[in-house]
């Protein structure tokens, strides 16, 4: 009777130090996998941009980095959706990537068990997932330090993938954003949210007006520097041409200037200049995908950039001087980036693009009108969402 006894009670022993030792242990393995998969979601959502097989790849080569289970994880292709994520309803669907903007990696693995095998569980499968969302740092129109509307100056939205821009087919993504306050007179309009730092307000006066949300951002915005990178010596400056009056408008200094009606047809590349100064008139044509930096002011009063391909993704300008400015009686399609600077945007013209600046100014009649077609070049934050 003892002896039965002893047996029932080792057996509870048994039993309960595997539950602890091997309970731990699905544990550990549980929060290594999740780490992997973690891991390859966010490199996967931060690898959107390249298309499905590159958010794929890089998804899949982060998770396999890790060890868990006392094994090498082994996420495959397959293991990897990409989709978008609602984050009203908190749900994922699986898109391609040309418009996903998250990414859900899916992980399994077998833990070899120490102490259960005495009753007959030799192993138990573990199971992990993630998804990752990347979404655009607040809207296509931000003024780091403060925002300024006047006259009727107006933003809204269009998709340049599904056709031009139509004033009666607009959208409402034109959003707004700032860390200071953004000020709103005469019949401004931000068709959009137009959302002010932390602590700090819209102040509107006249009919002006923001169509959704006027929240405060709940933290304050960050955007990097402009990243020259191997441009200052790598750039393609000796492909600048003469102008249509046989001159050389870059001179010695990087310095860019055009006047007199005169313009130039800039072959597409990349391009490093110190300043742009075109007036009276003036323009510089672009004609395929151009990346202009330039280190000191960009002056387009007066004189223009024309974007003969109407595609705002094919000419990004990344200022970094005090002061940019933008008017003249053309059409702008392009996108600026220019976080150090205080960027003017005035005239009667219409601009197709997105706009980074220091501060940002928009005044006139002319409409600033987001392409949605851009949402893959506008400074991102990838998050795990679950």
């Amino acid at each position: 009777m003892v002896y039965v006894f002893v047996v029932l009670i080792m057996a509870c022993l048994l039993a309960f130090a595997a539950l602890a030792l091997d309970g731990a242990s699905a544990w550990v393995a549980r929060a290594q996998l999740q780490n992997a998969v973690d891991a390859g979601a966010l490199a996967g959502a931060a690898a959107l941009k390249g298309g499905d097989a590159t958010a794929k790849s890089t998804a899949v080569q982060f998770a396999n980095n890790h060890r868990a289970a006392f094994q090498s994880v082994a996420i495959a292709p397959t293991d990897v959706e990409v989709g978008t994520w609602d984050v009203d309803k908190r749900i994922f669907t699986v898109k391609p990537a040309t418009s996903a903007n998250s990414v859900h990696v899916s992980g399994r693995t077998q833990l070899r068990l120490f102490l259960a095998p005495i009753f007959g569980q030799f192993s138990m499968g573990i199971r992990a997932e993630a998804t990752a969302f990347s979404n655009v740092l607040c809207g296509p129109f931000v003024g780091l330090n403060k925002v300024t509307m006047s006259a009727s100056s107006h933003t809204d939205s269009f998709d340049s993938n599904k056709g031009p821009y139509s004033a009666g087919s607009a959208g409402s993504q034109g959003h707004v954003c700032s860390n200071g306050d953004i000020t709103m007179s005469g019949s401004s309009t931000i068709h959009g949210d137009g959302h002010p730092g932390p602590g700090r307000q819209v102040i509107t006066s006249g009919t002006a007006n923001v169509t959704g949300s006027d929240d405060p951002l709940s933290e304050p915005l960050s955007y990097p520097p402009v990243d020259f990178g191997d441009v200052p010596f790598n750039n393609d400056n000796d492909q600048v041409p003469l102008s249509h009056l046989g001159k050389d408008p870059l001179n010695a200094n990087r310095n860019f200037a055009l006047s007199g009606g005169d313009f130039v047809d800039l072959p597409p590349g990349t391009y490093y200049f110190n300043k742009i100064d075109i007036s009276g008139g003036s323009q510089i044509r672009i004609s395929g995908p151009t990346v202009i930096y330039t280190t000191d002011n960009v002056s387009a009063s007066g004189g223009t950039f024309t974007n003969l391909t109407l595609d705002a993704a094919n000419l990004l300008l990344y200022a970094n001087g005090a002061t940019t400015k933008l008017s003249g009686s053309s059409a702008w399609y392009g996108v600026v980036y220019a976080p150090n600077s205080l960027v003017d945007r005035s005239g009667e013209s219409d601009y197709y693009g997105s706009i980074v600046g220091k501060t940002l100014t928009l005044s006139g009649s002319g409409g600033i009108h987001y392409d949605e077609a851009l949402g893959r070049l506008l400074p991102t934050r990838v998050v795990l969402v679950k």
